[in-house]
């Protein structure tokens, strides 16, 4: 495969699209659309500019929501992308419902098959950057996407990739009804190592 360098200051190369929720200041729900986010076993981190509204408030209240939507919710995730929360309350704009979290004060996403409660563990500053690290203290998925053992359907998530460079950025999404079981290609002695 034939390779060059690339001038360019961003480069996505395909994040999951989230949607994050709070409470602000006062006690209005409201949200953001981000890409910037990973997780490791109960622990996720989110990056933001550092003078966003989100992050801001999260500051002051130390929780939040991760909501992941599908493709149904593209107006939505804009809506959470283009405009600030400083300024409008997104719940309202967009129309998505916003329902009680169980453990944390925080709004969870009734439209997003996906909902995780988290509570701020540390944040980090770099440049004009801030890195939220957060523990996930209680998960919320949807029933259709659980088989009859409640164990996760792959093959239906319809989760939105966030990818592209400074130029230009789109939104890609997964094929439906189309996954592999992790350890699907490795040989068959390979196979064994790996259970």
């Amino acid at each position: 495969m034939e390779k060059t360098t690339l001038e360019t200051s961003k480069l996505y190369y395909g994040f999951p699209v989230i949607l994050v929720s709070y409470y602000d200041l006062n006690g209005q729900p409201n949200l953001a659309t981000m890409s910037s986010s990973f997780s490791l076993g109960n622990m996720i981190c989110l990056g933001f500019g550092r003078g966003g509204h989100a992050v801001q408030t999260i500051r002051a209240t130390l929780q939040f929501s991760v909501n992941v939507p599908d493709r149904s919710l593209m107006q939505a995730i804009e809506i959470g992308g283009f405009t600030k929360g400083s300024e409008i309350n997104k719940f309202e704009m967009s129309g998505l419902t916003p329902t009680p979290g169980i453990t944390l004060q925080v709004p969870l996403i009734a439209e997003c098959p996906f909902s995780l409660e988290c509570s701020v563990q540390d944040i980090f500053e770099h440049g004009s950057y801030v890195i939220v690290v957060a523990e996930v203290v209680q998960r919320h998925v949807a029933t259709c996407l659980l088989d009859s053992s409640m164990r996760l359907k792959n093959e239906v998530l319809d989760t939105i990739l966030f990818a592209g460079d400074v130029h230009a950025r789109s939104y890609r999404y997964l094929e439906q009804d189309k996954s592999d079981l992790l350890g699907s290609f490795l040989p068959e002695q390979g196979r064994e190592i790996w259970k």
